[in-house]
């Protein structure tokens, strides 16, 4: 009698196969028997293979399929390829007619039946032909300049996405001349990013919000000047106190000196911070003249500057490169400028003196305490400001919950007591309930959004380089200019009435306009709905700078202007 199997080994058994699992026939059966159930089963499976292999997938109809596009990613009923590839196979891409619409072929070529490159297409056979971007070699997608195929060929045509998903550029119509416009832009991203360092006062800071507004030059280049004479005369006592003083520290403490002199200030003061404010305030009152602009030439030249207004243009050693003759040709023209102007004859041009100020600036940059800005101070404090800001947050979305829950709480008991005549008096103590409940909790969140606008300026400040953010394939740039306010009660009511270079996304070239290639305009893209969609719209562009970088920098302007809203201006303020 043979032995009996235990009921695991009479259990049923699987083994894979190339496409699904097979039971194991029982092991008493006869090895003929199995032999000829095994060649069975591997027919099956052969016979399935080529069931699957002879499914025509690519040539059934697409035209009901609803999947994402190639480009827009909207589903949407789109027209497919019908061009055959280098292996005969059916090209599988297929777009929305909007995306369609979107292309424009600024080589004209339209036909089916040729690539931009000459090369013949090859299609199905169908009564309705259409070969898509890709196979006629004009898409420039992300997707396509990736492969070798896009790599290899010449020339590139833009995929210009429909109307409808590009953002509103407003344009802007320049006060100043563009060079002056950037040079500007260039005195206000140094004094946002060291402006506290170097002490200058928030009245100076505040009033460069708006570029194109009355900067008050003369008294903004009496500043510029004062506080970097202050910062070059006192260098940072990190350094060490055996080597010798640099030569531009001995050239601005001489320089202090005479103009002390020349005021009569040693006389009537005694303390050095005495006499420096009473220079501030004559600086200040009588605006940088000619003379006192050259001596401040001569500190440029030691850092090496050569581009210097012609009528004080000095060279390194400190002696001038022009002829005596020719400097005072030159003085006298710009003195019969000024006077047709209505300006002081002694004093500069504004232009020019916007030049300078920006020179003097960028030899503040090379101060010790500038560089370890950048490294030391501004990381511990993000360090710190992140630390406390997750408290906070924790604190707040706990209390929120609780706040949030009373709020209701008292919202419906206040609407069971109207349905109710002579509750009056309860009606009114809820009422007062509620106005407490909404102002802790709006007070939680104004604190929370403050830690983070201070946050989000610091790490503004770190950068080291103003460039742009991003690039589109039409030859714009797109650029984010900072906020050079500080928001707490006293500055609610400091608003402008271009608040675009603060507030909005800035680009600079022909706008969206294909017929306008070579014409270079700027333009504001505003609102947080607009810069929504302008994220959304580069996804369809190829640009220079890598897109996720482009949108995170437009999802950070978008939170700071959110931040505004709770902490200033009110919910909605920056919407549209």
């Amino acid at each position: 009698m043979g032995k009996v199997k235990c009921q695991k080994d009479l259990a049923p058994k699987y083994q894979q196969t190339k496409l699904f699992f097979t039971v194991v026939k029982s092991e008493h059966k006869s090895e003929n028997h199995l032999h000829i159930e095994s060649a069975k089963d591997q027919a099956d499976t052969n016979s399935l293979e080529r069931s699957i292999k002879s499914l025509n997938i690519n040539k059934r109809k697409r035209e009901d399929i609803h999947d994402p596009c190639v480009d827009c990613k909207n589903t949407d009923k789109r027209v497919s390829c019908t061009a055959l590839m280098d292996d005969d196979t059916v090209c599988t891409n297929s777009y929305c007619e909007d995306c369609i619409d979107g292309y424009r072929t600024k080589s004209g070529n339209d036909t089916n039946d040729v690539t931009e490159s000459g090369k013949p297409i090859r299609h199905i056979s169908t009564d309705s032909k259409w070969a898509c971007f890709v196979c006629r070699e004009i898409c420039s997608c992300k997707q396509c300049l990736s492969t070798s195929k896009a790599s290899n060929k010449k020339k590139t045509l833009p995929f210009n996405p429909p109307q409808s998903l590009q953002p509103t550029l407003n344009p802007i119509e320049l006060v100043y001349p563009e060079e002056e416009i950037w040079l500007r832009l260039q005195i206000r991203e140094i004094l946002y990013r060291f402006g506290d360092i170097f002490q200058f006062p928030n009245k100076i800071l505040f009033s460069l919000q708006n570029v194109e507004s009355d900067w008050r030059v003369k008294r903004l280049g009496a500043h510029v000047v004062w506080h970097c004479l202050i910062a070059f005369s006192n260098p940072d006592s990190t350094e060490s106190a055996h080597t010798s003083e640099p030569p531009i520290t001995n050239k601005a403490k001489q320089m202090m000196r005479k103009w002390m002199k020349e005021k009569k200030i040693y006389a009537q003061y005694v303390d050095t911070e005495s006499r420096n404010n009473a220079l501030l305030n004559s600086l200040i009152q009588e605006g940088m003249t000619l003379s006192k602009w050259e001596d401040i030439a001569e500190i440029l030249a030691l850092d090496g500057f050569t581009d210097l207004p012609p009528y004080f243009a000095v060279k390194s050693n400190g002696m001038s490169e022009m002829s005596i003759d020719d400097m005072e040709v030159d003085r006298h023209r710009v003195t019969r400028q000024a006077k047709r102007t209505g300006r002081n004859s002694h004093l500069m041009p504004p232009h020019d003196e916007l030049r300078m100020v920006a020179m003097l600036l960028e030899v503040l940059l090379s101060d010790n305490r500038a560089r370890l800005s950048l490294i030391e101070k501004n990381s511990k404090q993000i360090k710190e400001l992140e630390e406390e800001l997750g408290r906070v947050k924790r604190v707040y979305n706990r209390d929120d919950l609780v706040n949030k829950a009373q709020r209701n709480t008292v919202m419906n008991k206040i609407h069971d007591m109207k349905r109710l005549s002579g509750q009056e008096e309860i009606i009114s103590i809820a009422e007062m309930e509620l106005e407490i409940a909404e102002a802790e909790i709006r007070d939680e969140r104004i604190r929370m959004e403050s830690y983070e606008i201070e946050l989000m300026n610091l790490h503004l400040k770190s950068k080291r380089r103003m460039q742009p953010i991003g690039y589109d394939n039409l030859g714009n740039e797109y650029w984010i200019f900072n906020d050079m306010l500080i928001y707490d009660s006293s500055q609610v009511s400091l608003r402008n009435n271009a608040p675009y270079w603060a507030y909005a996304i800035i680009v600079v070239g022909p706008g969206y306009n294909e017929q306008a290639e070579n014409e270079n305009r700027w333009w504001h893209i505003s609102g947080i709905n607009q810069m929504t969609k302008l994220q959304k719209w580069i996804k369809t562009q190829s640009t220079n700078i890598n897109p996720r970088i482009f949108m995170t920098h437009i999802q950070d302007r978008i939170q700071y202007l959110r931040s505004l809203e709770y902490v200033v201006y009110g919910e909605g303020h920056f919407k549209n």
